[in-house]
């Protein structure tokens, strides 16, 4: 597909194919126009404040429009109150847009495939061409766009893992192979694990909290904690990003503790939530007002200081992941 011709563009169709409404109002100045960005039915109200020049003509690039509608689609907006230009809009992209290296790719599709099946060796059938935002499923997967789904779709095939009929972009008779079955018995796997994914800020003061709080609440509740910080053995050869998503992967539940708000925890979160994992929200009582928009609709452990936090963490795994 080719690039909005501007935000406006990308507003209407978010508009027509996912139902959300947006009303154009003035803005704070003769640079800005105020944005009211909503749908009742999932309790969406937001205010944005856009730049003119983005708003009604500056070009978004394909790749620019494809981020923006994945990111809508997973029900992933600018916080309230943002003030957004061209500037924003590709920082906004490149944090919260989900990365995934292919092999985490290649699981997460072939994990998505049985999630369709009523049993092993069940059939589905994939339909993803000239369909609405809406049925895009996708972009749930954070694709970049159809044309690398349709790669990965490719890719499995040839790995053995699926057996299909490709008919006039409808992919027919999808059923997993007995390859294709072990990848996502390893999945399974990974989900029965005992390990606890931490996301949290980096910082002298949170990581008190974690010795004080998270990592004795984990422990006691019958879990090991993984802090990332902590690990000392990551390959050479690997980033610190392919680290982590690797550490999500192979935990059965995710602590996300927003105090500080920072973007990583953002990442992380939406990531672990992607996959199906079960996630903890935890932040400071006096700095909850600031949590970004895509969370706020889950509930949070909301505490004061460390015994607060341990207290209440140990009653939430008891209920929420060991129940």
């Amino acid at each position: 597909m080719a690039g909005y011709r501007s935000f406006h563009d990308f507003l209407e169709r978010i508009k027509n194919e996912l139902g959300y409404e947006f009303f154009i109002q003035n803005g704070p100045d003769a640079h800005f126009t105020q944005i009211i960005f909503r749908k009742n039915s999932e309790n969406v109200f937001l205010t944005w404040y856009v730049e003119n020049d983005l708003l009604y003509s500056l070009n978004l690039n394909e790749k620019e429009s494809e981020s923006l509608n994945t990111l809508f689609f997973n029900k992933n907006f600018p916080a309230n109150e943002s003030k957004i230009d061209i500037l924003f809009l590709k920082d906004f992209v490149s944090q919260f847009f989900v990365f995934k290296t292919p092999d985490i790719k290649i699981l997460s599709l072939l994990e998505y495939i049985r999630s369709q099946m009523a049993f092993d060796g069940d059939s589905v059938s994939l339909d993803d061409k000239d369909v609405p935002l809406i049925e895009q499923y996708w972009r749930s997967l954070y694709f970049n766009s159809l044309a690398e789904f349709e790669f990965y779709m490719g890719a499995i095939e040839e790995l053995d893992y699926v057996k299909y009929e490709l008919v006039q972009g409808c992919y027919l008779d999808v059923k997993l192979t007995i390859q294709g079955l072990n990848q996502v018995l390893k999945i399974l796997n990974e989900k029965s694990s005992k390990t606890c994914f931490i996301a949290m800020s980096f910082d002298e003061e949170m990581f008190k909290v974690y010795a004080e709080a998270i990592k004795p609440a984990v422990i006691e509740s019958g879990f090991d904690p993984l802090l990332i910080s902590e690990k000392k053995d990551i390959p050479s050869d690997r980033t610190i990003n392919d680290a982590i998503l690797a550490a999500i992967q192979k935990s059965k539940f995710t602590i996300a503790d927003f105090t500080k708000h920072k973007h990583g925890v953002y990442f992380e979160s939406g990531y672990a939530l992607g996959r199906g994992q079960k996630v903890i929200y935890t932040c400071k009582a006096d700095e909850i007002e600031k949590a970004h928009f895509d969370t706020r609709n889950y509930p949070h452990i909301v505490w004061k200081d460390s015994e607060d936090l341990r207290r209440q963490l140990i009653d939430k795994i008891e209920v929420f992941i060991k129940a």
